[in-house]
């Protein structure tokens, strides 16, 4: 076997490996960071308003409320919240209060959802 053939056999069989193991670390480190700001983001996150429309947009339900402001529902909550009911979602807490047009509420907490989608969670 000469040189060459060696140093093509390592190229074919080392240079994927390698490249495989940094992009599973690349996507397994910035999914987490994702998710994470995703997380955090809610926390700061405040409004409240009655549903006034909705609609979908690339297969997300956006909720359109009185004041103007726009809001993606996650796909779990999509058959939860419907024109008519009101929202409140404070700010420093990850839960979303939603009162129904028929007098009911409920709570959508982000946390919740955050282990149902087994995220990453460094905090």
């Amino acid at each position: 076997m000469t040189k060459e053939d060696k140093a093509a056999i390592y190229l074919v069989f080392t240079v994927p490996a390698v490249i495989f193991v940094f992009a599973f670390l690349f996507y397994t480190c910035w999914h987490a960071y994702v998710e994470n700001t995703v997380l955090k983001g809610s926390t700061g996150l405040a409004f409240s308003g009655k549903v006034d429309s909705l609609y979908c947009d690339q297969n997300t339900k956006t909720l359109v409320l009185e004041t103007g402001f726009l809001y993606r529902l996650y796909d779990e909550w999509e058959d939860l919240v419907e024109k008519g009911d009101s929202l409140v979602k404070v700010s420093g807490s990850l839960e979303l209060m939603v009162y129904k047009k028929d007098q009911s509420s409920l709570t959508l907490n982000y946390l919740e959802l955050a282990k149902a989608r087994n995220w990453n969670l460094n905090w």
